[in-house]
């Protein structure tokens, strides 16, 4: 019988050598392709309910993408021009740009950047099917990059959104939609790189963002794209790029779920954006201050000025001290300071923590509400 068997398989032995490689490269390649997840189900699910957003612009204006080569100091907005140009350059009195959006709602509200629809002339909504639609502004937020617009359509399909992003890690798997280049429906993945990222570079958007930082490829036409996780929720939407050429070189930066939330509420309802307010300017520490004002370390932000009958003055709230937490989320700098507060609802009672004099000293304060124009 064991001569039999060896006969059968019996062949030249650089042929049988090949043959054996074959089999382990089919065996080991069908192995590791059945331990990579497949992400085809979320895919499915979500890519209905992401939108082209496409922009007629009405007025001469220079568009500042980075030429190729250009120093990466900058953060870009991520809007897609019709010629795919990414250099500076004056254009025509009309010509057309491009983001992405996620829909809301079935009758027609959809998210996107403010940056999508700056100097719009007219707005067109483009589904995942094909269908266009005109669409008027609802509402639009410079400092959070965040607009609505409405199209006159029912039975769309709206995304299901995160509560809130205290489940998102850095290293967690991401998957990201949009347009990219004008092509409508791609998806592409990564992970979480950073959580609460301060991009000091942008004067008024970067106070009020706390960014997820991504490593998805994401480039022009992506801004407004729906950053989703692995349970198919979405927990952000794509704004800027950190690059040296305007495309994908693997930073780039989405809103959080809970600036989504907050100011997405406020435009479908008013057209515009109120923030909490408490009444102190802040600044960072400077490491000198830390022996001067008893601190363990330089994190905190130190409050320079307060306004009287203010919510931090009736709190107890003093100049010179270093607020180190709001409703137990840890504040590190004047950054996380002014987000963290931007998100505080009227009438709630905040708690905060201090240092004064080396001492931990804890308060309630009821923020009101300011619009910033």
């Amino acid at each position: 019988m064991d001569t039999q068997i060896t006969s059968r398989i019996f062949c030249p032995l650089k042929f049988c050598q090949k043959s054996a490689g074959f089999i382990i490269f089919a065996l080991l390649a069908h192995q590791v392709s059945a331990q990579l997840p497949d992400y085809s189900s979320i895919v499915e699910r979500i890519t209905p309910s992401v939108v082209t957003i496409a922009v007629i612009k009405q007025e001469l204006s220079t568009v500042k993408q980075p030429a190729p080569g250009e120093s990466d100091n900058h953060f870009y907005p991520t809007f897609q021009l019709e010629n795919n140009s990414i250099s500076p350059v004056l254009l025509p009195a009309s010509y057309l740009s491009s983001g992405s959006g996620i829909v809301l709602s079935q009758n027609g509200l959809i998210l996107t950047n403010a940056h999508v629809l700056e100097e719009a002339g007219k707005v067109f909504v483009i589904t995942s099917d094909g269908n266009e639609f005109e669409a008027k502004i609802v509402g639009l937020d410079e400092f959070s990059d965040l607009a609505i617009v409405k199209v006159d359509a029912e039975n769309l399909f709206p995304a299901k959104f995160a509560a809130n992003s205290r489940q998102v890690k850095a290293g967690q798997t991401v998957l990201g939609f949009g347009s990219p280049f004008a092509l409508r429906n791609s998806v592409t993945i990564g992970i979480v790189s950073h959580v609460e990222r301060s991009l000091p570079g942008l004067v008024s958007q970067g106070e009020y963002v706390s960014y997820i930082q991504t490593d998805l490829n994401v480039n022009p036409g992506n801004s407004g794209g729906p950053i989703v996780n692995t349970f198919g929720e979405v927990i952000g939407i794509n704004s800027r790029i950190m690059s040296t050429t305007g495309g994908s070189i693997g930073l780039s930066f989405g809103i959080p779920i809970e600036v989504i939330n907050h100011v997405s509420k406020q435009l479908i309802l008013n057209g515009y954006v109120t923030r909490g307010w408490v009444g102190v300017s802040v600044d960072n520490i400077d490491p000198y201050q830390i022996q001067e004002l008893l601190l363990p370390s330089p994190y905190g932000a130190l409050i320079s000025s307060i306004t009287d009958e203010s919510p931090a003055q009736l709190a107890g709230l003093r100049i010179n001290d270093v607020v180190v937490t709001i409703d137990n989320h840890p504040i590190s700098n004047r950054a996380e300071f002014i987000y963290h507060v931007g998100l505080l609802e009227e009438g709630s009672s905040v708690h905060v923590s201090v240092i004064r004099n080396g001492r931990y000293f804890a308060t309630t304060l009821s923020p009101e509400q300011i619009r910033i124009q």
